[in-house]
Order: structure tokens, then C-alpha cells, then sequence
């Protein structure tokens, strides 16, 4: 029971992988309502099939425009912010750049 509250770990290490704060991270996806849980289910299902380091690369990709959004909200919120913007920043560049794990993960969902 207390598995879907859990997540927190895994957050904590997509925010690592895509180079962003992972207390901004994690506050701009509470904004958009995320639950961590499922976020550490999805990866429990994903790693035993892609292997770790694809899976948070994969989940990074697939949660940066929720949090994208949730940097809006909290940017109306509380006005300009420094580490709003750096987050921002580091979200779209990592998005760009990791395009590619997309196309892996639909490739392999594909031929499954």
C-alpha cells in the first residue's frame, strides 16, 4: 500500500539524470499534480525490460512538459526566479537533446 505513495527516490534521480534540481523539479510536477508513485511504478515496469539508465532517460523525457507547466505555474505564482529559469532551461535543452530515446523505447514497443 504505502508503494504508491512512495517515488520520491526516482524523481529525485530523473532530476539528477536530466541535470536539473530536483526540489524545483519535484515542486514543478507536484503543480501539475503528478503522483510520484506511479512515476516508481512505470520505471519498476520499464527497467526490467530497457534497463535503468533508458528507463529515467525515457521517464525524463515523458514528464518535461508537465513539468515545463508546472515551472509556469509557479513562475505566476512567485514572479521571476532565477533557478525557474536555469530549470527551464536545462528541461528544453535535455528534451532536445534525448529525442532519440523516444524512438528507441517506440521501436522496441513496435516489434513487440
Amino acid at each position: 500500500m504505502f508503494g504508491l505513495f512512495g517515488g520520491f527516490k526516482t524523481i529525485k534521480k530523473i532530476a539528477v539524470e536530466i541535470g536539473v534540481d530536483h526540489r524545483i523539479f519535484g515542486t514543478a510536477l507536484t503543480e501539475r499534480k503528478v503522483n510520484y508513485g506511479f512515476v516508481k511504478a512505470q520505471k519498476n515496469i520499464l527497467t526490467k525490460t530497457h534497463g535503468e539508465h533508458d528507463t529515467y532517460r525515457f521517464l525524463a523525457i515523458t514528464l518535461i512538459p508537465t513539468a515545463i507547466e508546472g515551472l509556469d505555474i509557479l513562475q505566476q505564482k512567485f514572479g521571476y526566479q532565477e533557478k525557474i529559469i536555469i530549470a527551464q532551461e536545462a528541461l528544453v535543452k535535455f528534451f532536445d537533446s534525448n529525442q532519440d530515446v523516444l524512438e528507441k523505447f517506440h521501436d522496441e514497443n513496435n516489434a513487440n
